[in-house]
């Protein structure tokens, strides 16, 4: 395999699309967790404007719509099983979050590539060098030990919560009264999932969430990578996408009627629209003095900035993004990138995000938590180049299956 030419230009252009949009997202979703407590709802939020976006490259491309025209049962058969594995996924993530901590689950979600990897050599008959190996091996390593020293502060992600939903509710038409069951419900609401109607699971099965959902991911992983080489000439990586969306609504639906609150997400996010269309400038007049405004007050950009970190902004880039993480990642596998080397990336892009993260969100940033980024970038490094040949070429050697 060549990656130079044609070939070397798209897999660069989409992993620099995919890490765009994984570290946005992860940043997003991490602010929506602070001020939209509703995760099941969250993700089919983001996956409607998905569909929208996949859908609209379909319908405006000739040639991808003629595709998806002949789509045929042994397609959708193939983007079902991708479909209800992401679901599934999705679900014991949100679930294990629930009765296990975060670095815990964070943990065995970086063990994902070694899996992968395992699986990728059986599967698909890969094998890597030595020096891939131990890049593997070393990010790994690298990425548990910020995993672990380095952990999100839960109890100041309830406080940033509470008071944002509450200044949202209230300030529809300046009247508390009108929402007001509806801020005590949300004042006294957690980032996790809380479950309701008398669902419950035995708390010590946390830790069976974990190592499944850390199964599950890398199962996912293979299955994008088979069913893009085998659909590669039949359907493009945008139509696999919708597909995939469709099958995964029924599934989220249910959970999330189970698990979130609808009346109170509802209530919040009519609120958020309402302070949008009273708080910005539309008008062009408006626009011109925000503009003056902006010459002699420089605060007035950052609480402009700051105005938009709530649910609908949030929602809305997140779902765009998500639309271009997704396309991404499923071209590079129609590209036949090696699955391993896509989970790794992810494990990249956790790396860039949580780099990125003390700076968006302020935090003390232990020792050994960068010697853990900087195993990790060495790792990706060792890893890559041990994944490259010096004439140019993938050291994958696989299987013809």
């Amino acid at each position: 395999m060549s990656f130079t030419g044609s070939f070397g230009r798209v897999a660069v252009a989409c992993s620099v699309f995919q890490g765009l949009a994984s570290v946005t997202m992860m940043l997003g979703n991490k602010q929506l967790a602070r001020v939209f407590p509703f995760p099941f709802l969250v993700i089919l939020i983001q996956n409607f404007i998905v569909f929208l976006c996949c859908g609209g490259i379909v319908l405006t491309r000739a040639d991808e719509r003629q595709r998806a025209f002949q789509l045929r049962p042994k397609h959708f058969w193939r983007c079902l099983w991708v479909g209800i594995a992401t679901a599934l996924v999705l679900t014991s993530s949100i679930v294990a979050l629930r009765f296990s901590s975060v670095p815990l689950v964070v943990t065995f979600r970086n063990l994902t590539p070694i899996v992968v990897a395992a699986l990728d050599h059986v599967v698909l008959g890969t094998n890597f060098q030595r020096s891939a190996q131990l890049g593997l091996v070393c990010g790994v390593v690298g990425s548990l030990l910020y995993s672990v020293f380095d952990p999100p502060r839960a109890e100041e992600v309830a406080p940033a919560l509470n008071a944002t939903n509450q200044k949202l509710v209230a300030s529809e038409n300046g009247k508390l009264t009108k929402t007001s069951a509806a801020v005590n419900n949300i004042m006294t609401s957690v980032s996790d999932v809380v479950p309701r109607a008398g669902v419950l699971f035995a708390s010590e099965l946390g830790l069976a969430f974990v190592v499944g959902n850390m199964f599950l991911s890398a199962i996912v992983n293979i299955l994008e990578s088979t069913t893009m080489r085998s659909l590669n000439e039949e359907q493009s990586p945008s139509s696999v996408n919708c597909i995939r969306i469709a099958v995964m609504t029924p599934v989220l639906l249910a959970f999330s009627l189970v698990f979130d609150d609808i009346p109170q997400a509802v209530n919040l996010l009519h609120a958020d629209c309402a302070r949008l269309l009273t708080s910005f400038p539309w008008s062009q007049s408006e626009l011109a003095e925000t503009a003056a405004l902006l010459k002699t007050d420089d605060t007035i950009l950052a609480h402009r900035v700051r105005a938009l970190a709530t649910p609908v902004p949030l929602l809305l880039l997140t779902g765009v993004f998500a639309a271009m993480f997704g396309v991404s990642t499923l071209t590079l596998s129609s590209l036949r990138i090696s699955p391993t080397t896509l989970a790794f990336l992810n494990v990249f892009y956790k790396l860039l995000t949580t780099v990125a993260g003390h700076f968006v969100f302020p935090s003390v940033v232990p020792l050994a938590s960068w010697l853990g980024y900087g195993l990790t970038f060495c790792g990706f490094l060792s890893y890559a180049l041990g994944r490259i040949k010096p004439s140019g070429g993938s050291t994958e050697d696989k299987k013809d299956k």
